[in-house]
Formats: C-alpha cells, sequence, structure tokens
C-alpha cells in the first residue's frame, strides 16, 4: 500500500493548480473544494457549478454538509472558476465560508481568473503553475496530456497464452469462474506492488494471470467480483496495477474501467478520468466508465460510491 502524504500548499497558485488537478476536470465555471483531515490528508474533493445566486449558494452548502456527513474535516481548500469576471465568485466564496463556520474548521479560498489564483482573504495573487507534490505520494506535476500518455494502450499488446483463454471460457460455473478472477486479480496486484513500479509487458509480467483475469471479468459475475474486491481495498497501487493490465491487453474496455473505478475509490479523479475515457476510447458502451464520468462530473463523494457497491454485494 502507498503510503499517504501530508498535503504541502504554500501558495494561491498551488491551490489552484492541485484543486484543478484533483477534479479531473475542466474547471471554468466550478467551485471545487477538497475537505482535508486532522492528519493533513485529503478526504475527498467535490466540484459543483459555481453558484450565482443566493439560493445556488445554499444548495451548494447543503449538497456539501450532506457529502461530509461521514467526514471529520479540519480544513477546506476551495477554488473558484467565475466565467464573469471577479464577482462571478462571489456565491461560491460564500457558500464555502458558511460551510466552514458549520463545520468550525479553518478555511482556505482561491478565486481564479486567466490563469491567475488570488487567496481571497489576502488579495495576493500567484500564477497557475504545476500542482505540487501533494498527496498519496502521487506525481501531481503531470498534466492530464502526460497521463492519458502514461496510460496509453502500448503496441503490441501482450500476447495472451490460447490454451488459457481457452480453459477459462471453458468454464461454465459462475461461482468458479468468479473465484478464479479474484485469484488472479490478487497476484497481478501482489506482482505490482512487489515491483513498486508499473507491470511491463518487457520485464517478466505474468502473462498467464492476466489471461486468466481479462477473460474471466468478460463474464458478469466475474467482473462484479473484481469491482467488490476493489471496494473492500484502499490502495492506490492496485489502480495503477489495472490501469498497466489494460495497457498491455487486446480488449482493454474492462480493465481500464475497473482501473477508473480504483482511481474513484482512492479519490484521484484526474487519473480515474483518464481511466475512464480510455475504456470508452476501446468501446464506447462500457457503462462503468460512462457511471464513473457522471460521478466526477457532479463531485460525488467516492465513500458513497464505495458503500453502494458493498451493499449490493
Amino acid at each position: 500500500m502507498t503510503e499517504r502524504k501530508n498535503i504541502r500548499i504554500a501558495t494561491a497558485g498551488e491551490a489552484a493548480a492541485t484543486l484543478a488537478s484533483l477534479a479531473g476536470c475542466d474547471p471554468i465555471g466550478s467551485s471545487i473544494v477538497m475537505v482535508i483531515g486532522a492528519e493533513g490528508h485529503v478526504l475527498f474533493t467535490a466540484r459543483v457549478d459555481l453558484p450565482t445566486t443566493a439560493g445556488d449558494s445554499a444548495q451548494m452548502v447543503h449538497a456539501l454538509l450532506d457529502a461530509l456527513a461521514a467526514s471529520q474535516p479540519a480544513r477546506l481548500i476551495a477554488g473558484h472558476w467565475p466565467t464573469t469576471g471577479p464577482t462571478g465568485a462571489y456565491w461560491g466564496i460564500e457558500a464555502v465560508n458558511d460551510l466552514a463556520a458549520t463545520l468550525t474548521c479553518e478555511v482556505m479560498q482561491v478565486r481564479v481568473i486567466n490563469g491567475a489564483a488570488t487567496h481571497t482573504a489576502t488579495g495576493h495573487s500567484d500564477p497557475v503553475t504545476a500542482a505540487p507534490e501533494a498527496l498519496a505520494g502521487r506525481d501531481t506535476s503531470k498534466t492530464r496530456d502526460e497521463i492519458a500518455i502514461d496510460m496509453a494502450p502500448v503496441s503490441p499488446t501482450l500476447a495472451l497464452p490460447a490454451d488459457v483463454v481457452a480453459d477459462v471460457n471453458a468454464i461454465e460455473d459462475e461461482n468458479r469462474r468468479a473465484e478464479l478472477a479474484r485469484i488472479a486479480f490478487r497476484r497481478v496486484c501482489w506482482q505490482h506492488y512487489g515491483a513498486g513500479e508499473g507491470i511491463d509487458a518487457e520485464e517478466g509480467i505474468d502473462a498467464e494471470q492476466v489471461a486468466r483475469l481479462v477473460t474471466a471479468i468478460e463474464d458478469a459475475p466475474a467482473n462484479d467480483a473484481i469491482i467488490t474486491a476493489i471496494a473492500e481495498a484502499d490502495s492506490p497501487a492496485m489502480a495503477a496495477a489495472l490501469a498497466q493490465v489494460a495497457r498491455h491487453v487486446p480488449d482493454p474496455a474492462r480493465a481500464y474501467g475497473l482501473a477508473a473505478l480504483a482511481y474513484y475509490l482512492d479519490g484521484d479523479g484526474l487519473r480515474a478520468r483518464v481511466a475512464a475515457e480510455h475504456a470508452l476510447t476501446a468501446d464506447p458502451k462500457t457503462v462503468l466508465a460512462r457511471l464513473l464520468l457522471h460521478s466526477l462530473d457532479h463531485g460525488i463523494h467516492p465513500d458513497k460510491v464505495r458503500t453502494m457497491l458493498l451493499a449490493a454485494d
């Protein structure tokens, strides 16, 4: 399991860059709120439409209070990206101030216009540069395009052993197929954890285990078993392992979708979005990827998704 690091943000520009990176979307017209716990760890990040009226502001407070019900925040860091000039951020700033007062926690807010972030309390402005290394050991300095390239399919793809694929396809019992998928999944992830780096087809990736995993999850019950395993765990390395598997297999849509789910539940919105987009490029009918993009766009708390998945098991 990757060691989680405390967040370190020194300037308004770093705050804006980190918020945009975590949200994993174009922030224009948005308010993005990052919730930080007592030990400095990021609990989750929510993105909402920037409120433009008092009524919208009240709705934003209500929605975020609901999302925070299971959290114990020590600090909020919020960014607002208005489209109508500095005053366009007013109701978003008011909403977060009300939220912080209700929760009795510290707050830092920035307003971002034309690539410059202004600290709303001090008035100090900074350029929005690359996000700092801020959380969970992730390299948040990479741009979305760089992450998309890192996660893109490789060519040629891994040659999956035909006999292994045939053996898996011959299994008719759904429970046995699901258990096979779980075992292969654990072994693939274990290999990734042990290496400490991305799985590479030229450095001894276990083609048989990958073949068992990606063949088994073509069956819905086996795919559901892996979704449950992801929901029960909490590790960025698991998401990275799935993303690397997806890069190397001929039909990567399901593996990319599972990687997107793992990133999403770990709170890494940017990589979740990139993985989901790769899944839809491979197969536009990948339902899991579409649902995750919808969740990202509407700022749904990962813990709510996790709870729903485990309750459905």
